[in-house]
């Protein structure tokens, strides 16, 4: 849950099942040097048949105040660096399917909060001194949005958290309605594709991974910078920092 760019940090969390271990409460705050903040509180349902369903709902507080932003396009330039603040309120529930080990399909349902503001990394100018909401949509004013997304995914990694073997595949499509200005309503379509090619003993690895995200507007309607999809950084393009490129 720690952003990338954070710096370091600390956190502490707390995990207890209830009613017979039948229901699962987590509850999860941390916070780093930069002041990144983080407050998480969840309540599922894990085990519904077999556990093979589950039921959830969360609530998720977040202060980023110094994310990094250099424009929208390729053609952005490394001097226009800037940073800025963003906080988030998210509540959302959820319902996933697990009818066998390796695949997963469900759908989230939420409303989203955000604000945007000047960052506090002195490195850099903040974001309202070089751009204006004609350079990064949404910078004027954020809405509140209700949001809905479908996914599904295959998963028959060896280990998900260090993967030697197999392969993880998953598409996740969703509606993002903007409840205040009717200007920011629009559908993101996020896919992965990960395969993981062992080499004789496992203890050398090819690893493969294929991403795309897409963001759409309604007609009329702009997606905001801070939902736009990003490249760069070691989980996308190492010899770039991260989120050098949105668009």
């Amino acid at each position: 849950f720690k952003p990338v760019g954070s710096g370091l940090g600390m956190g502490g969390g707390y995990r207890h099942d209830l009613f017979h271990r039948n229901a699962r409460i987590d509850l999860m705050a941390g916070v780093t040097l930069r002041n990144y903040q983080m407050l998480l509180a969840d309540f599922s349902l894990p085990y519904i048949a077999d556990s093979r369903f589950e039921l959830g709902v969360h609530a998720l507080y977040r202060h980023n105040p110094q994310e990094d932003f250099w424009g929208i396009g390729p053609d952005s330039l490394n001097d226009d660096r800037v940073s800025y603040r963003v906080n988030f309120t998210n509540y959302e529930v959820r319902a996933i399917a697990r009818p066998v080990a390796w695949l997963e399909a469900g759908t989230h349902v939420g409303w989203l909060s955000g604000s945007i503001g000047p960052g506090t990394d002195t490195r850099f100018p903040t974001i309202e001194d070089v751009f204006t909401d004609a350079d990064a949509p949404g910078l004027a004013a954020q809405p509140d949005y209700r949001y809905a997304d479908l996914y599904g995914a295959i998963d028959y990694r060896d280990q998900k958290g260090n993967a030697r073997a197999g392969g993880f595949y998953s598409v996740t499509w969703r509606r993002y309605a903007d409840l205040d200005f009717d200007l920011y309503n629009f559908r993101e379509i996020d896919a992965v594709v990960q395969q993981f090619v062992p080499i004789f003993d496992k203890k050398r690895v090819f690893a493969v991974q294929g991403r795309l995200m897409s963001t759409t507007p309604d007609n009329g309607q702009q997606v905001p910078f801070y939902f736009q999809p990003t490249v760069g950084g070691s989980t996308s393009l190492r010899s770039y920092n991260d989120f050098r490129f949105r668009d």
